[in-house]
């Protein structure tokens, strides 16, 4: 069975917290709202198990 691992992309989670925070901090308080945000992760099949 090959192994696998689920990469999650540290840039885009930053940039997509930055950005968020940026809108947080330059926003009135009064238009304050919780956003959900759905990062898409990469499944990655590991070198040491392909063609196993």
């Amino acid at each position: 069975m090959p192994l696998t691992s689920v990469a999650m992309r540290g840039q885009e989670i930053g940039e997509v917290g930055i950005e968020l925070l940026r809108t947080e901090l330059t926003d009135a308080v009064a238009t304050h709202r919780h956003v959900a945000v759905t990062l898409q992760p990469e499944l990655v099949i590991r070198e040491s198990t392909v063609g196993r």
